[in-house]
């Protein structure tokens, strides 16, 4: 027989006892055991799997995400990341192998593969993870926090943006083109011309925050798709992500000023009047960049841009968010 005395979650002290042939044999079977009892009161302990912590980490996200306190598309991203990026990586650790070196290792080692970007990511997660473990006592300070800054490589070029003979042969060939239309490209494109808006704030643009006389369109959130919430319209982060902007040419003059909510877009009936009449395909955000893309016969990454930098809006840059296509920001 083997037996030890163990700290329960209520905080009293038991007796835990096991029976084998054999001492050695009682005292492994003790230790199966009382590892366990710990997992089964939820305690990390030192010789807990990093893979284990992970996924309560996620879990515990996941929750926040239910309460509406944290960001379903958060989540995607997160979950993504560990599963195709970061959990390869520390499959085989336990929490006590974390050392600030190896964080800084796994760290580097991802931004050197992929970019800033995703390292960033990961090493939200990878510090996340960290510290649950430290609120459970099994590591004493976070160790990502050691681990060098990420810092973005110096980019060859300046992004190009197109000019006006480009701009109006791309929607030349979004009018011409059958399956375009169907589903609403030549409108949307127009509308990022002439706003300079990102894709998920352009699908969620209803008819009644246009105002065809001040020629402004009022943008109040963005339409996000994840695996928690599914479709629907963020309010965004911060006060930049409700704002108005100024409708330029291209969009007052072609996109928006020939219909309205029930009217006719160039001969095809605006279907739905919530949202400036878009198709189904067109409401989701791969729906209109990677078509779009297709037609400009650029990367999907940069037909957008080169778009939004076009000369029709360079009054419109000085909004929040409009300097750069990268996302909302303060001035």
């Amino acid at each position: 027989m083997a037996s030890c005395q163990f700290r329960d979650v209520d905080g009293r002290v038991r007796k835990v006892r096991c029976w084998a042939d054999g001492k050695a044999k009682a005292a492994n079977k003790l230790r199966e055991r009382v590892k366990d009892r710990q997992i089964a009161i939820g305690e990390i302990t030192s010789d807990s799997k990093v893979v284990e912590v992970a996924d309560r980490w996620l879990a515990e996200f996941r929750e926040l995400v239910d309460a509406g306190k944290r960001s379903g598309t958060s989540y995607d991203t997160y979950e993504q990341r560990w599963r195709t990026v970061l959990r390869p990586r520390v499959e085989g650790l336990r929490v006590d192998e974390l050392t600030p070196g190896r964080g800084d290792q796994i760290i580097h080692g991802i931004d050197g593969q992929y970019s800033a970007s995703t390292a960033r990511t990961c090493r939200a997660v990878l510090s996340g993870l960290c510290g649950l473990a430290v609120r459970h006592g099994a590591l004493k300070v976070n160790p990502v926090r050691e681990a060098r800054p990420i810092e973005n490589r110096k980019r060859s070029a300046r992004p190009r943006a197109l000019t006006v003979d480009e701009v109006l042969g791309i929607f030349a060939k979004a009018d011409g083109d059958e399956i375009a239309c169907r589903q609403d490209l030549p409108d949307l494109m127009r509308y990022f011309g002439g706003t300079g808006n990102r894709t998920g704030e352009t699908i969620a643009v209803r008819w009644e925050l246009i105002d065809f006389e001040e020629k402004v369109a009022w943008v109040d959130g963005n339409m996000v798709r994840s695996k928690v919430s599914g479709k629907k319209v963020n309010e965004g982060k911060s006060e930049n992500a409700q704002r108005g902007i100024g409708l330029g040419r291209l969009a007052g003059g072609h996109a928006l000023g020939s219909t309205g909510p029930g009217g006719r877009c160039r001969g095809r009936t605006a279907r739905g009047a919530d949202r400036l009449g878009l198709s189904e395909h067109a409401r989701r955000p791969a729906g209109v960049e990677q078509p779009a893309a297709r037609l400009a016969g650029l990367p999907q990454a940069a037909w957008h841009r080169g778009l939004v930098h076009a000369p029709d809006i360079p009054a419109y840059r000085r909004h929040p968010g409009h300097g750069r296509t990268s996302g909302p920001r303060s001035q």
